[in-house]
């Protein structure tokens, strides 16, 4: 009875909607979180998969922890979907972030909707997956850090299982 009076810090939403502690606990000790959603690979270099979704917030999150990690940083990026007209300035945006965070390269997969306008320097094109692996290979070096950020109607993750397979 005192725990559901004091439930512990992070568990006062459900304690406080009529949740039973005891089952929300254990509901958190099975849970476990999307291999799309920053899901961290290390081999050669890191993999850091993130393909579930891209808005502007996320994908400037992204870019701002793979640029805290240990080695040069490269983003692979496509569309994020459904922005409307504010499309290229929040592509541009994030491009000039990636540039910003001191990125060594930015992939962009597909159309470019304006990552380019943002890190002209940046920026190397490919207008499929496939297409982007040259780029890859002659840019990425051992101890190198990778982000995989797409929408998920740009279909990113069989790139992210191949980036995956490559850095073991």
């Amino acid at each position: 009875a005192d725990r559901a009076a004091k439930p512990p810090e992070g568990l006062v939403v459900p304690v406080g909607l009529g949740w039973d502690l005891d089952a929300v606990t254990g509901g958190m000790k099975t849970w476990a979180a999307s291999p799309w959603v920053m899901a961290i690979h290390h081999g050669r270099y890191t993999v850091t998969n993130d393909a579930y979704n891209a808005t502007p917030q996320s994908v400037a999150a992204a870019l701002r922890t793979v640029a805290a990690m240990d080695g040069r940083s490269i983003a692979i990026l496509s569309v994020m979907a459904e922005l409307g007209r504010v499309c290229e300035a929040e592509h541009r945006a994030m491009g000039a972030l990636a540039e910003t965070l001191g990125f060594e390269a930015l992939i962009v997969v597909g159309e470019d909707h304006g990552y380019a306008l943002g890190a002209p320097d940046l920026v190397v094109n490919a207008s499929d997956f496939d297409d982007a692996a040259d780029p890859l290979h002659s840019i990425v070096q051992p101890g190198d850090v990778r982000l995989g950020k797409a929408a998920r109607s740009a279909g990113l993750e069989p790139m992210a299982i191949k980036l995956i397979q490559y850095a073991r």
